[in-house]
């Protein structure tokens, strides 16, 4: 019961910091919170696309498959979320944008989780049009976890935040990768993503 209370205030906290949009996102892994007994740690950089880091800390597969907005976007909520990355069309060929970071040796936490707010703009609602988020342990190469495929022919999940639990593991001294990877067939069809978040806790 504890652990799944435990659980509760974690998904709790992580939904209030990324419904949120976050002035203080940084060039740098993520953060601590120590509100209600939390001591979960957000390792990814600049989740929210809102920084511009040297060096680059997102990488494309081609310079067209996606585009970052760092401020004033209205893509989003209708701009509620000024920051994302924009999924676009990339000439028939899959679209990806990706983080890879080291998780430090002296970690002691192993619950993990992944988190993003997701918009889908399709107005050809097509399901051909989709996108995934997968979490890679480049350490053994092992995909520990992937989202569900989001399809253009679906209801728009306007800002919505999904979480996508990554189970127990110890992944100290590992380095994992984070990878959005879209296929779009439209040129006015995107997929908005932001808060793109690696999580873990003690519960």
């Amino acid at each position: 019961m504890k652990r799944t209370f435990n659980s509760l205030i974690l998904v709790a906290l992580l939904a209030t910091q990324l419904i949120t949009p976050n002035a203080f996102a940084a060039c740098t892994q993520g953060g601590q919170c120590n509100i209600g007994g939390c001591t979960a740690m957000q390792y990814l950089y600049n989740y929210d696309f809102s920084e511009t880091c040297s060096p680059v800390v997102w990488f494309k597969n081609t310079a067209g498959s996606s585009t970052i907005v760092k401020s004033g976007g209205l893509d989003m909520c209708d701009g509620y979320f000024q920051s994302y990355v924009r999924m676009n069309y990339n000439n028939l060929s899959t679209s990806k944008i990706w983080q890879t970071v080291a998780i430090p040796s002296t970690e002691t936490r192993t619950h993990w989780l992944a988190a993003w707010n997701i918009s889908i703009d399709d107005p050809h609602q097509d399901s051909q049009n989709t996108l995934f988020v997968r979490v890679t342990d480049v350490t053994t190469s092992t995909i520990i976890g992937q989202s569900s495929v989001y399809y253009g022919d679906t209801t728009d999940p306007d800002c919505r935040l999904d979480i996508l639990s990554l189970g127990t593991r110890n992944l100290a001294g590992h380095t994992i990768q984070v990878e959005i990877v879209g296929y779009v067939t439209y040129t006015d069809t995107h997929f908005y993503l932001t808060n793109v978040s690696l999580v873990s806790s003690f519960s």
